[in-house]
């Protein structure tokens, strides 16, 4: 595994995963702003979910690695690229250009200098980049994970986090769909990592939408799931 230099911008040592799927409109100009922060293209995988819309011939064209996941949904995205990933940080964003990739320098330095075993990028909305409702169940679903763990986190749902990869590795990561940010989380702060968070900016996406309220349900029953395993003790009381 290549670890970090003493550099705390040493982008060698981090791996940024963009699962994506049917992204087409997006793909190209979030790789290029990942190029642009100086990440190298063999430090950028995209894990393709069975996309139809050309996507993978976009990725392809920027000479950065591209592989097909196993399974379906972003669960089995992560865990598909933790077989490809030999660095000791793992960057996730989203392949919607929501994400800026500017802040992928801020993450990892705060990683390095906090020795965090994740760090949570915690949104914060461009006019028009998401509507009230999502915005009001975000916050639910974040109150809801932080009763249940016992944890003071701003956006346990946000899609662009860097994790310690041996740390990650330890995670069963079995919820399917949008539900995997919650149980990475409940897992690092239920065994004791070290989870901090930094302010990014959180835009438009391009393309259409994916995520509506039905996933919303499944993520608070995902968590529930997750009491059970990780806090016991809550559904007992």
């Amino acid at each position: 595994m290549r670890r970090c230099g003493e550099s705390i911008d040493d982008f060698s040592c981090v791996t940024v995963v963009i699962p994506t799927l049917n992204e087409a409109e997006a793909i190209g100009r979030v790789i290029e702003e990942v190029l642009g922060v100086g990440v190298p293209r063999d430090s950028i995988l995209i894990v393709d979910g069975g996309s139809t819309d050309g996507t993978v011939e976009i990725a392809s064209k920027y000479g950065v690695r591209v592989i097909r996941q196993r399974g379906r949904g972003k669960a089995d995205a992560i865990k598909t690229a933790l077989d490809y990933v030999d660095t000791e940080y793992m960057l996730v964003m989203d392949g919607d250009y929501t994400y800026p990739a500017k802040h992928i320098p801020e993450l990892l330095r705060h990683a390095r200098l906090r020795n965090s075993d994740e760090v949570i990028g915690v949104r914060s909305m461009v006019h028009g980049s998401q509507g009230l409702l999502y915005r009001f169940g975000n916050l639910l679903l974040t109150r809801v994970f932080n009763i249940i763990f016992g944890a003071n986190l701003h956006d346990v749902l946000s899609g662009m986090y860097l994790v310690r990869v041996e740390s990650l590795r330890d995670a069963v990561m079995e919820m399917g769909g949008f539900g995997v940010e919650t149980e990475i989380a409940a897992h690092m702060v239920s065994t004791g990592k070290l989870v901090t968070e930094v302010p990014i900016e959180y835009r438009r996406r391009l393309g259409r939408k994916k995520l509506g309220v039905r996933h919303g349900f499944s993520i608070f029953r995902d968590m529930i799931r997750l009491a059970a395993r990780y806090n016991p003790m809550f559904l007992l009381s």
